[in-house]
C-alpha cells in the first residue's frame, strides 16, 4: 500500500510537471487552473463473496487543468482521496486524467458583441467531463488497484476573475476486476459529490 502510494505520489507530480511545462510553451492557447475540492463520497468494493461500503464526509479532491477557452475544453489531471472512513485512513484513492467539456462556453473566454467589442464571459458555467484513472482500495480484509471509468458534471461560478466555486457530482466504476490473496474479483463503484475553490491563471504573469 505504501510502495503504491509512493508511485502514485511520483506520478501525480511527473504529470503535473508535464502539463505545466505544456501550459508554458503553448500559453498562447492554454489557461491553466488549479483546484481544491471537499465533500462527500460513498463507495461499494465487491468481492466473489464479500461486499464493503466505503463512505466519508472527509473526502478531498485536487485537480490542476488546462484549458481551451475557444473550444470550451478542459484537460484535467486529478487526485482523489478518502481520507478516513469505518475501514480506516485513506481507504480509496484515486489518480485520472481526462477531458471536461464546457457546452455553454468557459469563463474567461473572449467574445465579440454589439459593435465588435470584445468582451469576456464571466457568469455559471456547466461542465461535463470524463476520466481514465487507477484506484488503489484498502480495507480491512484486503488491498488491491484497479483501472476505472469516470463521469461527472458541475459547474463553476466566478467569484472574482481568478477565483472561481466549483461545485460537481461524479461517479466511477473499476473495469474488469482484481484479484489478492483469498480475495477474488475484486470491483468497485461509487459517488462523490464536492464543493470547492478553483484558482484559474496559475503560472501566468
Amino acid at each position: 500500500m505504501i510502495l503504491f502510494r509512493s508511485n502514485a505520489t511520483f506520478l501525480f507530480f511527473r504529470v503535473l510537471v508535464t502539463m505545466l511545462l505544456i501550459s508554458k510553451l503553448s500559453h498562447a492557447y492554454l489557461t491553466s487552473s488549479f483546484d481544491v475540492n471537499v465533500g462527500q463520497s460513498s463507495f461499494s468494493a465487491k468481492t466473489s463473496n464479500d461486499s464493503r461500503t466505503i463512505g466519508s464526509f472527509s473526502t478531498i479532491e485536487m485537480n490542476y487543468c488546462l484549458r481551451n477557452s475557444s473550444m470550451g475544453l478542459a484537460y484535467a489531471m486529478s487526485f482523489f482521496e478518502v481520507v478516513n472512513s469505518k475501514e480506516g485512513a485513506l481507504a480509496l484513492t484515486r489518480f485520472s486524467v481526462g477531458p471536461r467539456y464546457y457546452p455553454m462556453g468557459m469563463n474567461g473566454n473572449k467574445v465579440i458583441i454589439d459593435n465588435d467589442v470584445v468582451a469576456k464571459i464571466w457568469k455559471a458555467t456547466p461542465y461535463i467531463g470524463g476520466s481514465m484513472g487507477l484506484t488503489n482500495i484498502s480495507t480491512q480484509v484486503y488491498n488491491a488497484s484497479m483501472f476505472d471509468l469516470g463521469f461527472r458534471f458541475g459547474v463553476e461560478i466566478p467569484l472574482t476573475p481568478r477565483l472561481l466555486l466549483n461545485a460537481q457530482y461524479g461517479f466511477s466504476e473499476s473495469f474488469g476486476s482484481s484479484s489478492v490473496g483469498d480475495a477474488k474479483n475484486i470491483s468497485y463503484s461509487g459517488t462523490v459529490a464536492t464543493v470547492g475553490i478553483i484558482i484559474s491563471g496559475v503560472g501566468e504573469m
